[in-house]
């Protein structure tokens, strides 16, 4: 990295772009301090859920739940890397939100 401050600037570039594209897609996401970004679900089950729709696509974001954090407070993880470029960061936004609502409308009935 020392030698190679491009991957750096690359990284912080895609975490700061992939921060944008969820909030911009609805999501309530943790603060913008690490290329690992929480995004909040709720409950143990939407966050499960949410996970599986992602794997279905071909999207792994691991859902963490109790007891690696407090009952009711399950998250997706998403980690953002150097690698990633524009059009995956899109695509995650887009399947997260559409996981998201899909989620959201099993939880209304």
């Amino acid at each position: 990295m020392r030698e190679e401050p491009a991957i750096r600037q690359r990284l912080w570039r895609n975490v700061q772009k992939t921060h944008e594209a969820l909030i911009s897609a609805g999501l309530e996401i943790g603060p913008l301090n690490s290329p690992i970004i929480p995004i909040f679900f709720g409950g143990e089950e939407a966050a499960l859920g949410a996970s599986q729709e992602l794997l279905e696509q071909g999207i792994f974001v691991p859902a963490i739940r109790y007891p690696t954090v407090p009952k009711g407070k399950a998250r997706l993880r998403v980690t953002i890397s150097s690698l990633h470029q524009d059009g995956d960061i899109a695509r995650l936004a887009e399947s997260l939100k559409k996981a998201f609502s899909k989620v959201k409308k099993k939880q209304t009935f």
